[in-house]
């Protein structure tokens, strides 16, 4: 049962004319679970130049997890929040990252950003 919705899953991703952002938000995705829908709904808005909007909390090792608050906007920039607030052994600092390029990993299981700028510092790479 498991494969057949990991298959029809795979099926819905690949043909993403079926998938759209909503009021430009796309939702969230906690934990170790992916948000199929709304990576793939993110991943729309990106290429239509849709302003969107789409939530990744990450748990860290030993404390609260780390979030990520993806947006896009209307020419195809990125820009990622990145708030380790929960996370008592962070130094707590709220960052950004503004991104020119965002790809996609198959089946949308990874979010791949290039081109970045973070604090001053160009051509970072990273996926989510």
């Amino acid at each position: 049962m498991v494969v057949i919705i990991l298959l029809i899953s795979s099926l819905v991703l690949l043909n993403n004319k079926y998938l759209s952002a909503t009021e430009g938000n796309c939702g969230s995705e906690k934990g170790n679970t992916y948000n199929w829908i709304g990576r793939a709904c993110l991943w729309n808005g990106y290429k239509l130049s849709k302003p969107t909007h789409f939530t990744i909390s990450i748990p860290s090792i030993d404390s609260g997890p780390v979030t990520y608050e993806v947006t896009t906007n209307t020419n195809q920039n990125v820009t990622i929040l990145i708030d380790p607030s929960l996370d008592m052994y962070s130094d707590q600092t709220i960052d950004s990252i503004h991104c020119k390029v965002m790809e996609k990993g198959l089946f949308m299981n990874k979010l791949i950003f290039k081109q970045c700028t973070q604090q001053g510092v160009d051509g970072k790479s990273f996926s989510l």
